[in-house]
């Protein structure tokens, strides 16, 4: 245990000093190369200001403001990039174009924060919803832990290690370790930032011209290494769910933690999913056809500069991306 644990620490040091010589010293030479490419990346809650993020009530995640959203598509409008939709996508777009996906997981009632935005720009953007939640209101469980274990003084690093512990656990086995931890009550939202979207915000959501809805899973549940039937009825739910409520099913997936094998992947085609978006780091070359149910996304790291971080998803040269794939190679 202490050497696996001593291992993923050298890994982790290593991926972060070369993140950090992806974004300061190779990115600015990287860019210069750009070639045609979708670039997509993944956001959840919004905050409207920097009080919010630090509040300690849900998980910072991107740690994300309308502001900071604003100058997000201002630099890859910039850029002379196209914010693009999933539809757009899967019908395939022009191989010398550089295109924008932008995706919100999960299903956050903040996320509705982002309209004003989406048609001031005239830019598309994908929410995918985990169902169960807008079915039950309750928390995210994730926000529950940060939010309790902060509030009694667990650091970020072992809050952290428990989520990742309890991301492999199945929904009833995590709700009863929420309950024996910080009480049956603590499952209860505590404002708008940490609630899931209402069935009728998810129906007023949809209805605009920009949004597209997509699965989330019922459950958030890590598919991979999940048996095949529990995957495909989490997938089914959601799917079944959410076009009672919006009237067509979703042509697109996103899978929970961006985790994903064959299996998922066999499931999600026989659902008819036309799409489906991965959490690995990747600007996908067009066509994108062959990759269109395992698309990359980047995920912006509230430590570190966003448009160091935005630079250097348009590189050609990221040194940091390509040993996380290796790791991935000799571990998968």
């Amino acid at each position: 245990m202490a050497a696996r644990t001593a291992r993923r620490l050298v890994q982790s040091t290593i991926r972060e000093a070369l993140t950090q010589l992806d974004e300061r010293v190779l990115a600015p030479l990287g860019v210069r190369f750009e070639r045609p490419a979708l670039v997509s990346f993944l956001f959840h809650g919004v905050f409207e200001s920097r009080s919010e993020v630090e509040s300690g009530v849900v998980h910072p995640q991107e740690a994300m403001t309308t502001s900071d959203f604003e100058q997000f598509i201002e630099y890859f409008s910039g850029a002379g990039y196209r914010f693009v939709s999933v539809a757009e996508i899967e019908r395939g777009l022009d191989e010398q174009g550089r295109y924008v996906c932008m995706t919100f997981d999960d299903g956050y009632a903040s996320t509705v924060r982002i309209v004003d935005l989406l048609r001031a720009y005239s830019v598309p953007a994908v929410v995918y919803v985990s169902t169960s939640y807008v079915e039950s209101g309750k928390r995210y469980w994730w926000d529950t832990v940060w939010d309790e274990r902060l509030r009694r003084g667990t650091s970020a690093s072992e809050i952290a290690r428990e989520i990742g512990f309890l991301e492999s656990q199945l929904p009833e086995a995590v709700d009863r370790y929420l309950a024996r931890e910080f009480g049956p009550s603590a499952a209860r939202p505590k404002s708008d930032l940490d609630r899931p979207l209402t069935a009728r915000e998810l129906g007023e959501l949809a209805k605009e011209e920009q949004v597209t809805i997509g699965n989330h899973t019922a459950d958030h549940v890590v598919l991979a290494g999940l048996d095949a039937e529990l995957a495909r009825t989490q997938l089914e739910d959601a799917q079944l769910y959410l076009e009672r409520a919006l009237g067509t099913p979703p042509t697109s997936v996103s899978y929970p933690e961006g985790a994903y094998d064959a299996a998922t992947l066999e499931v999600a085609r026989d659902l008819g999913f036309a799409s489906g978006f991965t959490t690995v780091r990747r600007r996908e070359r067009l066509p994108a056809g062959p990759q269109l149910l395992e698309l990359g996304r980047f995920q912006l790291r509230r430590s570190t500069s966003p448009t160091r971080q935005m630079r250097a998803a348009r590189s050609e040269l990221r040194l940091a991306d390509a040993a996380r794939g290796a790791l991935r190679h000799r571990t998968g």
